[in-house]
């Protein structure tokens, strides 16, 4: 015979039980998106006070120095591009092109950090160029796979994560470079990148766990 729900005093319990948990599924994978965004770029903008003064010092000119900086846009905008055009193929392990793209951005910050340690020049934009690219690459995989994500909630949830998202990308590139000239200031050339990438090991596991 045919159940009625209605008369089921336990149906409303458990789907408010569901609803709240796939809130609180929400809240901790946008949680997370945040900090990606955030970690990304300061984790770049940070060196812009003092990598200059560094490449300076190992004889590297302003030209090269330019050129290191766009290195990290031009890998972004190739990995934005590929990823959103094979994101649709990830589906539900859409999480695991972040958790990718992460370490990607943690080998840029230790590459970065490890400079300081280089004396040849070519040796030194190799390194530069290199972990550039792969931050490059990384952040852009971030980015376009955040948007995928939210693109699974609802419209007006997905609109306010969105600008969530974005003031963490801003918040991102103000305090970047402040926290950067105080660590340098304080720790030397290594101290930020060393502090950067502790705190990405460190939120690592939380983020891996919050968006499975």
């Amino acid at each position: 015979p045919d159940v009625d729900v209605r008369s089921d005093p336990t149906s409303g319990k458990r789907s408010n039980n569901n609803n709240q948990m796939a809130e609180s599924t929400k809240s901790k994978m946008v949680i997370s998106l945040c900090l990606i965004s955030f970690m990304s770029n300061a984790s770049f903008s940070q060196m812009s006070p003092f990598y200059p003064l560094k490449a300076k010092e190992k004889g590297i000119t302003a030209v090269y120095v330019g050129f290191v900086f766009g290195t990290m846009a031009v890998a972004q905008m190739i990995s934005s591009f590929l990823v959103g055009k094979c994101m649709h193929n990830f589906g539900s392990v859409r999480h695991i092109v972040i958790m990718i793209a992460t370490l990607l951005i943690i080998m840029q910050t230790a590459g970065l950090g490890y400079l300081d340690n280089v004396d040849d020049e070519e040796t030194f934009l190799r390194i530069s160029f290199l972990s550039q690219f792969l931050g490059g690459l990384g952040a852009g995989a971030n980015a376009t796979a955040s948007m995928a994500i939210l693109s699974s909630f609802g419209a007006e949830e997905r609109e306010k994560y969105i600008g969530w998202i974005e003031a963490a990308f801003g918040l991102g590139m103000l305090f970047g470079p402040l926290l950067g000239a105080v660590m340098y200031n304080y720790g030397g050339y290594q101290c930020p990148f060393i502090t950067f990438t502790a705190i990405y090991l460190i939120s690592y596991p939380y983020i891996s766990w919050s968006l499975i």
